[in-house]
């Protein structure tokens, strides 16, 4: 007799039926890509680039040193920004984030370094 949670059987209709998209369930060190979203670059409020780009998540990155939650983020260009987060703390590229807001389904982290602000959608 075969038993599937649902976790698993919904697991098994994205992979199936959402162009792109790669399971998560199921791994302590999960990896997705291909999951398709908006990337926004923007300044003192203003948005400077919004473009579709791919974002892909990494669980348990780096546990012997704490555990992270990094995820990447391709443009259509190849450029990579790489998000990553242990609790409450942030790091946009490498840099500590100082301010960092979810308004609805758009997430923004603001780079010390640059002054701009990296946003995305989520959903």
């Amino acid at each position: 007799m075969l038993r599937f949670s649902i976790l698993s059987l919904l697991a098994l209709f994205l992979a199936t039926f959402v162009p792109g998209h790669q399971s998560v369930v199921g791994s302590s060190n999960a990896h997705a890509q291909g999951i398709m979203t908006i990337c926004i670059v923007q300044r003192g409020g203003r948005e400077i680039s919004r473009k579709p780009c791919t974002r892909s998540v990494e669980q348990n990155v780096g546990c012997s040193e704490g555990c992270k939650r990094v995820q990447r983020f391709r443009w259509p260009d190849g450029d990579v920004t790489v998000l990553a987060n242990q609790e409450e703390s942030f790091e946009l590229n490498g840099v500590a984030v100082n301010n960092f807001k979810i308004d609805g389904s758009r997430w923004c982290f603001e780079n010390p370094r640059t002054g701009n602000s990296f946003c995305y959608l989520d959903g």
